[in-house]
């Protein structure tokens, strides 16, 4: 620091004037040059409290809760609506479970157990009081069987009548595959038939000879209005028959009612 200021050469000595000081001061970029800014934006923040009475207040708080309880009753109707139908679903379980446990119970009877022989009994001892409650007892247990009998007599008829049923629907539908399936192979048959006669038409249309092809013509169109003569004949037998059989299915239908 010593060296530095006896070696520092005076201001009077350098011979720099003011503007190379200047110049030798570090700035950040180039001057500014001072500007007049005419109108300056307004950026104040104005807080402005708004003054709501007692009543406006209430509104606004009545609204918004009367939004939330009615949300709240929804959710609550959505709520209730699922487990009522959980709790009927459980019901109907409960009772189908009920109903095949005692269809399983009356399936396996108890083994029958001869409680006292008559013949073993010794009059002098016996009561009119106890063979009364046997004798009750007894009655009690044969309509529980008779109940049970006629129970499963009627779910076997249910059965059996839904079995003829099917057995029913099987038939007709194999009847009117029967049909269109023949009907199908008639017009397949006539198809075929109209291509061969249009075939031979055309085919006769390049004879040289008129009077030969005009009387071959004719016995073409003889031989198509015998054949269509015949397929309709056939179409009205089968019409025939599908009238009929829905005639006696109508019957059929009749008489299973009246039975039930």
């Amino acid at each position: 620091m010593l060296e530095k200021h006896i070696k520092r050469i005076k201001k009077s000595e350098s011979g720099l004037t003011e503007d190379d000081e200047w110049k030798e001061i570090p700035t950040l970029g180039q001057k500014i040059n001072d500007l007049i800014i005419e109108e300056v934006p307004d950026r104040s923040i104005k807080i402005k409290k708004e003054n709501k009475n007692n009543i406006e207040m209430y509104e606004i708080d009545a609204l918004e809760l009367k939004d939330e309880f009615s949300n709240t009753a929804q959710y609550f109707k959505v709520i209730k609506k699922h487990l009522e139908s959980k709790n009927a679903h459980f019901q109907k379980f409960k009772k189908d479970t009920e109903r095949f446990d005692k269809e399983i119970s009356i399936l396996k009877p108890k083994k029958q157990e001869i409680k006292f022989d008559l013949n073993s009994l010794n009059y002098k001892e016996i009561k009119v009081t106890k063979l009364k409650q046997e004798l009750d007892q007894l009655e009690t247990e044969r309509q529980e069987i008779k109940s049970s009998i006629i129970h499963f007599t009627n779910q076997i008829k249910q059965a059996q009548s839904e079995f003829d049923f099917k057995v029913e629907q099987i038939e007709e539908i194999k009847f009117e595959l029967k049909r269109l399936e023949k009907k199908e192979s008639l017009q397949q048959k006539i198809h075929t038939e109209q291509e061969a006669i249009d075939i031979i038409k055309q085919e006769l249309g390049g004879v040289v000879d008129l009077k030969e092809s005009n009387r071959i013509h004719r016995t073409v169109n003889t031989l198509v209005d015998l054949l269509n003569s015949k397929n309709q004949i056939t179409l009205n037998e089968l019409n025939s028959v599908k009238d009929e059989f829905s005639k006696l299915q109508t019957k059929y239908i009749d008489l299973m009612n009246k039975l039930k």
